[in-house]
């Protein structure tokens, strides 16, 4: 194993692959979430102000879980030249 310095690129590269996981599975997750929201709410007679709401408290829980596995599924893929790898401290 080759330990390599942390140059910009190195960096840039690695958050924007965790970015652009992140920013896909978000649409994604949102786009599903808000679907399901509106019809729960609709369904039991809620309107548009209910609607605002709990998509204002549905964003974060759904984000947070996306951006977290985002990161996670990030760890030992290539990346570039380097590989993202979590090696204990001694």
């Amino acid at each position: 194993m080759t330990i390599v310095q942390p140059t910009l690129k190195r960096v840039v590269m690695i958050w924007l692959s965790i970015t652009l996981r992140a920013l896909i599975w978000g649409v994604g997750a949102a786009v599903l979430a808000s679907l399901l929201l509106s019809l729960f709410v609709v369904a039991t007679g809620g309107g548009e102000d209910i609607i605002r709401k709990v998509a204002g408290v549905a964003g974060p829980i759904i984000g947070l879980p996306v951006s977290l596995y985002a990161a996670y599924s990030q760890l030992g893929r290539k990346c570039g030249d380097v590989r993202l790898v979590l090696i204990a401290a001694e």
